[in-house]
């Protein structure tokens, strides 16, 4: 039987907890001079759509979705973010008010560099100002699969996409294939990341309940057969 391939999750992920790794140690310390650290509760609003930004935001631990308004005041989640991961750079880079807005999912507990310490070390180090150029150059190619799969995909195949990629960022490391692995999320969030209505994802999850490819409790969604999962998303 043809092996299954692995989901391309890195399609999906930004990567954006490698811009700071391997700075030299003044860069660290110009960083380190004013940064603070905080506790956010869930559901908690780090920052939002059209605001100013004033700094970045690394997330040390915890989860946060990323997410648009539109015109009807409906919430579009476009990225979930795990720990050390950085938001908000962009918007600092560009000198424009935020693109999104930023909330918790869980408890969080995150640390913010202001905005003249972050351009201060793009201005002297050649090497984060390359770090920079290569994620942004990968956020674009992130954008255009998400896009992509809310084009030409059906409501059921968006949703096993969503629940494998999720899978990837709430699995322990180096999880097998075969391990259950449990995501903690609304289905409103759930329906908002899929860009369906919340009655059509609890549908769908029914439907793969009866195939015993997932398990629900409240808000937690258990994942009991990856591979076949992966099958269905026909990625």
């Amino acid at each position: 039987m043809k092996k299954l391939a692995a989901f391309p999750s890195h399609k999906f992920d930004l990567n954006t907890s490698q811009i700071l790794k391997d700075l030299p140690v003044e860069d660290i310390k110009i960083l380190e001079r004013h940064k603070t650290t905080h506790l956010y509760r869930k559901g908690q609003v780090i920052f939002r759509e059209n605001s100013y930004p004033s700094g970045i935001y690394i997330l040390e631990s915890g989860m946060v979705k990323k997410y648009k308004m539109d015109g009807q005041e409906n919430e579009h989640i476009v990225y979930i973010c795990t720990p050390g991961e950085i938001m908000g750079f962009q918007s600092v880079l560009s000198v424009e008010r935020y693109l999104d807005s930023a909330a918790t999912l869980q408890d969080s507990v995150i640390t913010f560099i202001p905005r003249e310490d972050f351009l201060e070390v793009i201005q002297s180090s050649p090497k984060l100002t390359n770090k920079l150029l290569k994620i942004l150059s990968h956020e674009f190619g992130v954008l255009i699969n998400t896009l992509a799969i809310q084009a030409q995909r059906s409501v059921k195949e968006r949703l096993i996409i969503n629940l494998v990629a999720l899978r990837d960022k709430f699995k322990p490391i180096d999880a097998a294939p075969e391990e259950i692995v449990h995501i903690e999320l609304s289905r409103t969030d759930l329906a908002y990341m899929t860009g369906a209505t919340r009655e059509a994802v609890v549908r769908e999850l029914r439907e793969l309940k009866q195939q015993n490819l997932v398990e629900t409790n409240g808000s937690e969604i258990a994942i009991l057969d990856y591979v076949k999962l992966l099958g269905l998303a026909k990625y």
